[in-house]
């Protein structure tokens, strides 16, 4: 794609005119009005689809604009709502248990063998939300 390109992909079905032997497919806009134009149309035609809006950077950042159907929501992303909620509810609860068994003078083995493995396990997703949010920033700016 050039500059000022944007492509339209789709997700979970395909619209009726484009052969699903092809397998995935692109289509291609001069403008942005054009895309999300077509992305509305083919929704509203297709319930189950959800149309994700690239421009010419193409899939190495997040979309555009992503455009679902009534029933085309993406339910296999971990939002970063859930990231948050989870990932501070793990890790809290990992340094809760990591306390007590210290309290205990290590005599409690179960809740030392949860801390290790529910604490990581929550400071992964804070830190995976971090960097989702850091790189966000920093390619806000270099636009």
């Amino acid at each position: 794609m050039s500059a000022g390109e944007f492509a339209v992909l789709f997700a979970n079905c395909q619209p009726t005119e484009i052969d699903a032997a092809l397998g995935p497919v692109a289509v291609i806009f001069s403008s942005l009005n054009d895309a999300i134009g077509y992305a509305e149309t083919e929704t509203k035609k297709a319930p189950k689809l959800r149309c994700s809006i690239y421009d010419e950077s193409g899939m190495g950042g997040p979309p555009v604009r992503v455009i679902a159907g009534a029933r085309g929501a993406d339910t296999s992303f971990l939002s970063s709502r859930f990231r948050l909620w989870a990932g501070s509810a793990c890790l809290a609860t990992g340094i809760a248990l990591s306390a007590a068994e210290m309290l205990s003078g290590m005599t409690l083995t179960w809740a030392g063998l949860l801390a290790a493995r529910i604490g990581p396990a929550g400071a992964i997703l804070l830190l995976t939300e971090a960097g989702v949010r850091l790189s966000n920033r920093v390619k806000k700016q270099a636009r």
